[in-house]
């Protein structure tokens, strides 16, 4: 692989990388406005209150199922989906992955000192010479230290995303998705039709969030290494979580 062709491919990890963040906002939301229906017990009881005996009942008992559902396919496809052209974290991965691709990534990773702004401390007592040495050592040591961020971040990466092939609740999401998914397969004749019921994997909810808090860190940090920017999970699903708060107190009080 030549230099145009990996600084291609370096661009096309950006534009992935992009895309695989937005994709990780819209899944965020999605928990939010999920959770109240799970955790806020006024808000389950008023609703009760206001759906019982009414045909609306009906399509609030599928309500949490179908965005229970929504956001198992989206743990699927933003992290698990192998294909070439997915933007996940398996496919990122295995595309930064390439030893060319990684060695460039791995050095523009350790030079993002050089953007710094060069710092004069005028208290030294050093010749322009000696202080040209000593900001060029400081910088060759924060050189270094990112170099080595970067070793260990890739290889806690690394691991993360071998050991998806045997993660519990990872194996779980992939028998939901190609059972409910990738096919539609047909319930035992006596019931009725209904959204899958993905307990009956044992699949509960706090291990779906608690996967995706490990993958969206993942994924955070794989991207870091890509680009060089820090996106700061925490902002971002603060003001998911009160929106989606907001949003359920607006409706149950009639728009106030």
């Amino acid at each position: 692989m030549n230099g145009n062709e990996i600084e291609k491919r370096i661009e096309q990890l950006g534009g992935y990388s992009t895309a695989l963040i937005a994709a990780i906002r819209v899944m965020d939301q999605g928990r939010y406005i999920l959770l109240p229906l799970l955790e806020d017990e006024a808000l389950k009881d008023t609703l009760a209150v206001r759906l019982k005996n009414t045909h609306g009942a009906y399509a609030y008992n599928h309500l949490v199922p179908i965005l229970a559902h929504d956001l198992i396919r989206d743990c699927s496809r933003i992290f698990l989906d192998a294909g070439d052209k997915a933007c996940s974290l398996c496919n990122l991965h295995r595309k930064a992955a390439s030893n060319d691709v990684l060695d460039v990534l791995r050095s523009k990773f350790r030079n993002i000192p050089d953007q710094f702004s060069e710092v004069r401390i005028y208290d030294l007592k050093l010749t322009e010479d000696d202080q040209k040495k000593y900001f060029a050592n400081m910088r060759e040591d924060q050189k270094n230290r990112y170099e080595e961020d970067f070793k260990s971040a890739w290889a806690d990466l690394s691991a993360f995303v071998s050991g998806l092939e045997k993660n519990e609740t990872a194996l779980k999401i992939k028998t939901f998705r190609d059972k409910y998914f990738a096919h539609l397969e047909m319930q035992p004749l006596n019931q009725e039709p209904a959204p899958y019921n993905v307990e009956n994997l044992g699949l509960k909810f706090n291990d779906v969030f608690a996967f995706m808090d490990e993958c969206i860190k993942c994924c955070v940090n794989l991207v870091r290494l890509i680009t060089g920017t820090t996106h700061v999970v925490g902002s971002f699903a603060e003001v998911h979580k009160k929106r989606g708060a907001s949003m359920w107190t607006v409706l149950i009080n009639g728009g106030k």
